[in-house]
């Protein structure tokens, strides 16, 4: 049960990643940045919780499932899926309180900080989703 609950998170939580960089956060910078840094705010906090949640229950359900003798997989995928809070922590964060301090018309020169942000998002997302092709593969072939 702990490996599909892994699976399941990750999944979400790579899903979830990849819509925000391929499809929200371009069409926010291409609407401008008085649209993204409007849209920025209230995203964020909506996102926040639904990322961590599904982050920690990932990695919690896969390291138990690694506990409980279901193969060096679900350690690996651990791994990655729990870099995510380091990585948010070190990178991403400082990089949202920028952003969150942009004020509405005064978003001058904040087309770099929003095109870092994707960037880093979407290395973030490479992170989640190596986590579930790593449980696909151990659901899959163990």
């Amino acid at each position: 049960m702990a490996e599909f609950i892994a699976t399941i998170c990750a999944g979400l939580w790579s899903g979830g990643c990849i819509y925000l960089s391929l499809v929200q956060q371009p069409a926010a910078h291409r609407a401008g940045p008085d649209i993204a840094a409007a849209l920025f705010r209230p995203m964020s906090a909506r996102a926040a919780p639904m990322f961590i949640v599904l982050a920690l229950v990932g990695t919690v359900a896969a390291v138990y499932a690694w506990f409980q003798n279901a193969g060096i997989n679900w350690l690996i995928g651990a791994v990655f899926l729990g870099a995510v809070f380091p990585f948010t922590a070190i990178l991403i964060v400082p990089t949202n309180r920028r952003l969150l301090k942009i004020k509405p018309g005064e978003v001058g020169g904040s087309e770099e900080l929003f095109a870092r942000w994707g960037r880093l998002h979407g290395l973030r997302a490479l992170l989640g989703s190596i986590a579930f092709l790593v449980f696909v593969s151990a659901l899959t072939f163990d």
